[in-house]
Order: C-alpha cells, then structure tokens, then sequence
C-alpha cells in the first residue's frame, strides 16, 4: 500500500509539471496590451524589450542578439511601427542601415511589461520564501535536472 501511495504522488506531480508547462505555453503565445491600446503578441513585447535594451539597437544586430532572420526582425518592426511602439532613424554613423527607437508609447508598454515579469516573479517567490535553504536547495537539483530531462525530447 505504501508504495502504491508513492508510485500515485509520483504520477501526480509528473501530471501537475504537464499542467504547469501546458498552461505556461498557453501564457507564452498570448497577446497583452501592456498598458497600451494595442494588443502586443509575445515575439513584439519581446522585441522592444530587446529594442529598450540593446547598446545597438538596429535590425542586423537585434537578429544576432535574438538568433534570428533579419527578416523575422523586419516584419516584427514594422508591425511594431503600425502599432505606434518603435519608429526607425537613420543611423549618423552609417547611413546605411536604421536605429530603432521606443516611441513614448513603446516605453510604456517596455515598463509594463517589466512589472508583469516583477508581478509574476513575486508570486513564485512568495512560495518558495516559506521553505527553508535545504528544501530550496532540493527543489532547484529537482528542476534542473527536469530541465535536463526535457531537453532530450525537444
């Protein structure tokens, strides 16, 4: 009986990590308005997060940082310049090629989204503030080996 009892937990938190990662999937592909009147899908909040944070802020560079096409970086900027979020200028050092730059409106959404990733890192943390250093210890050897573990089918 009390294996039966482990062999049910043990199903039952390879269930809940399933529910967990379905349900962050889900969170991942949809869209926000993060503040503005214009819905943001993840690949656009993502990119002006990469545009706020860039030293170099123009398409060839933004590729490299995210380990994209220049031209998924394109058709993402310029969804964002219909949406009023980003607009391009001439680069003064090379002509050739744009800066990008947050609008005003771009900014807003960038701190918008950064304290919904707070908000959400808050209530995890919240959770985990209540175990003591060894159970913390114990959970993180646990995730990073399910990390481990996922890696071999994706």
């Amino acid at each position: 009986m009390v294996m039966k009892n482990k062999i049910n937990k043990q199903q039952e938190i390879v269930h809940t990590l399933l529910e967990i990662m379905e349900k962050s999937t889900a969170a991942g592909k949809k869209a926000m308005h993060f503040g503005t009147n214009s819905l943001l899908h993840p690949s656009e909040i993502h990119m002006i997060a990469s545009i706020a944070e860039s030293q170099d802020p123009h398409i060839i560079g933004l590729a490299k940082e995210l380990g994209v096409t220049k031209g998924a970086v394109s058709q993402i900027v310029k969804k964002l310049e219909r949406k009023g979020t980003i607009k391009r200028n001439i680069d003064t050092n090379n002509r050739s090629k744009y800066l990008l730059e947050l609008t005003p409106k771009g900014l807003l959404a960038y701190k918008e989204h950064i304290k919904f990733h707070q908000s959400v890192d808050s209530a995890f943390l919240h959770i985990f503030e209540k175990l003591p250093d060894d159970r913390i210890e114990q959970v993180l050897q646990i995730f990073r080996e399910i990390n481990n573990e996922i890696e071999k089918f994706f």
